[in-house]
């Protein structure tokens, strides 16, 4: 099984491990959080995840908030371990699907697959009117 890493700024990433501990229960409890505040050191953390890496050889899967933020940007350099995979756009969708199919088979192409049904659960709904009722029908 992988190591799941959800890391952020502010408290994004223990929402959504809170949020997914309601829906899979204890399961949740094996996903690491990493919350980065105003004066922390994201560079602190990748080194000790660095740490992590360099002693354990399974699979880490890392999913940050926003590509391009400080926290993607120190945790990328982690990408040079090839046990290391790196995810931007954290969302719950995603990460239940990861937490979901997190087992010996969890390979790049399982995580493209995740990564592809977490994006296509992102839909626009807008107000619609129906063409066939009207504000003079009684009902």
């Amino acid at each position: 099984m992988a190591k799941i890493i959800l890391a952020s700024h502010g408290d994004f990433s223990k929402g959504v491990r809170h949020a997914l501990g309601m829906i899979v229960g204890g399961l949740s409890e094996s996903v690491e959080t990493y919350s980065l505040y105003p004066g922390d050191s994201a560079a602190d953390y990748a080194r000790s995840i660095e740490s992590d890496i360099k002693e354990n050889p399974g699979l880490f899967v890392i999913i940050t908030d926003i590509i391009g933020g400080s926290v993607f940007n120190e945790l990328l350099v982690l990408r040079r371990y090839p046990n290391v995979r790196i995810i931007s756009g954290m969302s719950l969708p995603l990460v239940l699907e990861l937490v979901l199919n997190n087992d010996e088979n969890l390979d790049d192409g399982k995580i493209d697959d995740i990564s592809n049904r977490a994006k296509e659960g992102i839909k626009v709904f807008a107000f619609e009117t129906d063409a066939s009722c009207s504000e003079d029908e009684d009902f």
